[in-house]
């Protein structure tokens, strides 16, 4: 069986900048997505904020559509 990965944090950019990272120059473009271990993120802790998701997130077992119908026997409240 496959071993579960570890969590990651994840960031993205607040502001597009060029900056250079272990003798590599590095394009951040806003919003794009990079792991909170990135050495860039230590250089530049200003740079970078937290992902928002704009949406819940649905949880094993949770539905967010609403059941359409009644299930046989159930009555639907008006």
């Amino acid at each position: 069986m496959a071993k579960a990965a570890e969590p990651t944090n994840i960031l993205r950019v607040t502001a597009a900048f060029v900056g250079s990272v272990d003798g590599e120059e590095i394009t951040f473009v806003y919003g794009e997505l990079i792991s909170a271990d990135h050495p860039a993120v230590k250089k530049w802790p200003d740079a970078f904020g937290p992902l928002v998701l704009p949406y819940p997130v649905n949880r094993k077992g949770e539905s967010r559509v609403e059941q359409a119908t009644a299930a046989p026997g159930e009555k639907r409240g008006a």
